[in-house]
């Protein structure tokens, strides 16, 4: 695979948000940010915690700028720096969506993609285990009603 063009640029976060502000105009979506609006590049995906590298060629280990919210454009605290796989998942998908692509791979499965994430990025894996916490304790109450 060729390394991705916009992460060889002498400043590949200016060549990320050009990238991105054509998007938004191409899609029809908000396009607020500016450079300084940008997270900082991690060393590691904080969705799926690879290490990502600019020079990497395998493109899904290149950093990638996307939004935290598919339904919103490039606003002020809806962006991210993460893998390109990552970006490349979560494109489109609603979080309903990926709730039940994650169940699909049975409760070990999950536990095992939980216990992997807390590592990388703690705040959201309790985040997530508090959301599957409530969405069970509501499932249970609506069944018992």
């Amino acid at each position: 695979m060729a390394t991705d063009r916009n992460s060889l640029r002498p400043n590949p976060r200016k060549a990320w948000l050009r990238t991105a502000k054509a998007n938004a105009k191409r899609d029809g979506m908000e396009f607020s940010i500016e450079l300084e609006d940008l997270p900082p590049v991690p060393d590691v995906c904080p969705i799926l915690g690879m290490a990502l590298s600019l020079d990497s060629e395998n493109k899904d280990f290149v950093p990638s700028l996307g939004r935290i919210d598919n339904s919103k454009g490039f606003v002020k605290g809806n962006v991210v720096i993460e893998s390109r796989r990552a970006n490349r998942l979560r494109s489109d998908a609603t979080p309903e969506e990926l709730r039940k692509l994650a169940a699909s791979y049975g409760p070990l499965e999950l536990r095992k993609w939980i216990e992997q994430y807390i590592d990388t990025d703690p705040r959201s894996a309790l985040k997530l285990l508090s959301e599957m916490q409530a969405e069970a304790m509501i499932a249970l109450v609506r069944k018992e009603n």
